[in-house]
């Protein structure tokens, strides 16, 4: 705080004072000293008609302003002295210590005057000490006021800023308080509240969040649940976050979010950021992955670092018996062929700290019967550690013994495929072609090669019979078997009456693919 003879207004009213302890004690040399902390005194004149000019300034010891503070009047004569020829004569002064400053006014002593006395010094003492509190108090008042006023502006400012950086965030967000109130949201927030309806609605700002996810909760929303419990545990400090993911179908799309729900100690009563980002082109993304492993000829199994089971694919599920409760009894099921010592953990160990590809193959026993199967596994290493592991498993079985006897068996199965008198076809699950015998390729006019991996039914059913491939494909495919006079097309356009037999083929009770006879009832 300044002192107060450099404050104009308060120099008007200080000089007052002055002037009136001149006029009682009958002096026009009144003067005052104003001594500072860094040990220097300003000398001023009340005579001088210019009073805020300092008429003399002196620089004191280092330890003069201290000493001074706790002298008495004769010690504090004794140090000035040494500065102020004033205080070597007689005179008349008084001492008021105000803030950070000490205020000495004094003046020559006149014996014949009798109002120079020391009662009356300390009535005025103890008056212009009354003022000058009084002065420093209203401008403490007046630097706190201001101080807030800057802290306020600067408070504004850094909301203002805090705001452009939530609006900037792409994501909707709302801030809450402690009791889960909301006391900010971002310019899209509301916009994503009302298109979410029961999750969102009347989630605007005063409205408490945490009671609207509770009632929905209470109604029988499983989602409403999940959010409610996930942030009143981040508001009791049980967890720093809470993250999950949610469908929000709307009439037109299918959409799914990610909520996000973090402490935010910001300004105010700010306690809490909920986010909520669009995440549906990311699982769309995973289920175009998961759809691609699905239609994979080989089981798929993937382990955490942990060597956890983190996903697997249908035909995994199928050859396993897989389901989300037993997971670990179900691996304990696959053993390793001709290896008595090592388990399939074992292999996952080996696999990680080799940093490699392995295979291997392993055995799976149902009703006593074992199924032999070759096994690849592949780690997958980030930044020098073990991220996942991937088991693919192809679904053709393998002989136990060597593959002499079953490629013997599979070249008398080609023969009888293709000499068997009729137009065979087999087709996997998507209705594409496997594989045609001889016959068939004859009857349709089509080169072998020219059919294999293509959809049969756009090769031979003509555009009037769409309709009614499609429905036999789908009671076949749904496990029927059907036999029905129809009419197809060879590669030349032209029309065929055939007999068809159309059934499914099963393995280990699970439909893998479609067999389909052709009989020309054309033929002489």
């Amino acid at each position: 705080m300044k002192e107060i003879i450099e404050i104009a207004e308060l120099r008007k009213r200080f000089k007052l004072e002055l002037d009136i302890m001149a006029e009682f004690f009958q002096t026009d040399n009144l003067k005052m000293a104003v001594l500072t902390p860094e040990n220097s005194a300003k000398i001023f004149s009340h005579s001088n008609s210019d009073f805020e000019k300092t008429v003399k300034k002196i620089n004191l010891s280092n330890d003069d302003y201290k000493q001074i503070i706790s002298a008495n009047d004769f010690q504090t004569k004794a140090i000035l002295s040494k500065y102020l020829d004033d205080f070597s004569s007689e005179l008349n002064f008084l001492k008021v210590k105000t803030g950070a400053y000490i205020y000495l006014i004094y003046f020559p002593l006149n014996k014949e005057i009798k109002t120079h006395n020391s009662a009356a010094l300390k009535l005025f003492q103890k008056q212009i000490k009354a003022v000058l509190d009084d002065i420093y108090r209203q401008e403490e008042i007046r630097d706190n006021l201001s101080q807030k006023n800057l802290e306020n502006q600067s408070l504004k400012k850094e909301k203002y800023i805090t705001a452009s950086a939530l609006d900037s965030v792409p994501g909707n967000i709302s801030i809450l308080d402690k009791e889960g109130n909301i006391v900010y949201t971002n310019s899209s927030w509301e916009e994503f509240a009302y298109q979410n309806g029961a999750v969102a609605e009347n989630t605007g700002v005063n409205e408490n969040y945490l009671e609207v996810c509770k009632k929905s909760a209470e109604m029988g929303d499983l989602i409403s649940a999940r959010a409610y419990n996930g942030i009143l545990s981040v508001l009791n400090n049980e967890q720093d976050n809470f993250s999950m993911d949610y469908p929000c179908h709307s009439p037109r799309e299918k959409r799914w979010f990610r909520m996000h729900v973090s402490s935010f100690k910001g300004i105010g009563a700010y306690e809490l950021m909920i986010l909520h980002q669009n995440i549906t082109k990311e699982i769309m993304a995973e289920k175009k992955s998961e759809e691609i492993l699905n239609k994979l000829p080989a089981a798929i199994l993937k382990f955490d670092s942990k060597k956890k089971l983190i996903y697997f694919n249908k035909k995994a599920m199928n050859l396993l018996d897989l389901n989300e409760n037993n997971l670990g009894s179900r691996l304990k099921e696959i053993k390793i062929a001709d290896q008595s010592s090592d388990d399939f953990l074992d292999k996952l160990d080996y696999a990680e700290v080799n940093n490699k590809r392995i295979n291997f193959r392993i055995y799976i026993s149902q009703n006593g019967f074992k199924q032999y199967f070759n096994n690849y596994l592949v780690p997958e290493f980030e930044d020098g550690q073990l991220k996942t592991i991937t088991s693919i498993i192809p679904e053709e079985m393998i002989s136990k013994n060597t593959n002499q006897k079953t490629e013997k068996q599979r070249n008398h199965y080609l023969q009888l495929f293709n000499n068997f008198p009729e137009a065979l076809v087999l087709l996997d699950i998507d209705e594409r072609i496997i594989n045609v015998n001889k016959k068939f390729s004859q009857l349709f006019e089509y080169e072998i090669d020219e059919l294999k991996n293509q959809k049969l039914d756009d090769l031979i059913v003509p555009a009037d019979q769409k309709k009614n491939g499609r429905e036999l494909s789908h009671q076949v495919l749904t496990g029927a078997r059907v036999e029905e006079k129809v009419y197809r097309i060879n590669s030349q356009g032209e029309k065929l009456e055939l007999n068809l037999k159309a059934f499914p083929v099963l393995l280990q009770n699970n439909q893998i693919g479609i067999y389909a006879i052709y009989k020309n009832l054309n033929r002489d």
